[in-house]
């Protein structure tokens, strides 16, 4: 007769041991949450603070000029926050984004830091109409006033007596300064809703295979125009980039509209005169080409002569059009 052998087991020993496995699972679990919340502090503990320069967007910084700008912000949610720095030809603000994870940063990389910065300044411009503000920085070198002294000796003799006169001429070159006041609104909630936009538009852009990459890739292009149009002085070039700007946006699904239909088109959303945008088109396209005869010479003039007129107008239509292409590109 053969037994099969049979292993006892002390029950009380393997009840211990499932229960110590349940306190080391519980115990890594306490320590899981702990790290997390030690991580979550620091990740809401870090803000990102950095200088950015405001300027009239229709008047260049001059030499003899002193730009003091109030960007007052409005609906503040405690996400961002500005404080003025100093006024010269441009004003120089703090612009501080406190826990920038919550709002889509992924990186302490400089690269990363750097980007996400420069798409909140975009927001922020987009929601602007006379004040354009940039995380460069320009120098201009402003002439000091010169003391320039001038010594003369004059000597004169006489039969009786030798007279000396000794002078010293101080001239002084005067400079003038003026300074030019603008405040402008800006709310918070705004900048925060077109950030969260661009942030989105920048992750459609590693999909080429996606059906809305087209309207994403054109869009990304007038937001490029948009951005050097803020970052430079010349009223010429500012009316280029914004023009190139306004029309690949408008051309944003790949459809190309031109003459009447890019009017017509640009008219629908931003509720202007096709004929104001006849003019823009018009001069944008004496800027390109030749002028064949005397009429494109006056009217590339007279355009020119305008700019600071149309400047703004021409702004807040490029914004326009570029917060109703990024929603309807989102959306999709």
């Amino acid at each position: 007769m053969h037994f099969h052998s049979i292993k006892l087991t002390d029950v009380r020993k393997v009840k211990r041991s499932a229960h110590q496995r349940i306190i080391q699972k519980l115990e890594m679990k306490k320590l899981i949450f702990e790290f997390s919340l030690i991580l979550m502090g620091v990740i809401m503990s870090f803000q990102i603070s950095c200088d950015i320069y405001a300027h009239i967007l229709v008047i260049p910084p001059l030499l003899n000029s002193s730009c003091n700008i109030d960007l007052i912000l409005r609906k503040s949610q405690g996400q961002i926050s500005l404080v003025k720095k100093e006024i010269n030809f441009k004003t120089k603000y703090l612009l501080t984004v406190h826990s920038p994870f919550t709002l889509g940063l992924t990186s302490y990389e400089q690269n990363v830091v750097e980007a996400f910065v420069d798409d909140l300044v975009l927001s922020m411009n987009l929601n602007l109409k006379r004040v354009a503000l940039s995380p460069l920085k320009v120098e201009i070198s402003k002439p000091d006033i010169k003391i320039q002294p001038e010594n003369r000796v004059r000597v004169e003799e006489t039969s009786k007596e030798k007279i000396s006169e000794f002078r010293t001429e101080v001239f002084i070159q005067d400079f003038s300064l003026i300074t030019i006041n603008v405040a402008e609104e800006i709310d918070e909630g705004s900048i925060l809703s077109i950030f969260r936009l661009i942030n989105k538009l920048n992750l459609k852009l590693p999909h080429p295979g996606h059906v809305d990459n087209l309207r994403a890739s054109n869009l990304k292009k007038a937001l490029t125009e948009y951005r050097s149009a803020m970052n430079i002085f010349d009223r010429p070039m500012i009316f280029k980039h914004l023009f190139n700007s306004l029309e690949i946006a408008t051309n944003w699904d790949g459809i190309d509209r031109c003459g009447k239909a890019l009017d017509k088109e640009i008219s629908a959303i931003t509720g202007l005169q096709q004929s104001i945008i006849k003019k823009w088109r018009r001069l944008y396209d004496r800027m390109k080409h030749t002028d064949r005869e005397p009429k494109e010479i006056n009217e590339f003039i007279s355009g020119i002569l305008n700019l600071h007129n149309s400047l703004e107008l021409l702004r807040i239509a490029t914004n326009k059009i570029l917060i109703n292409r990024l929603e309807r590109t989102i959306s999709i």
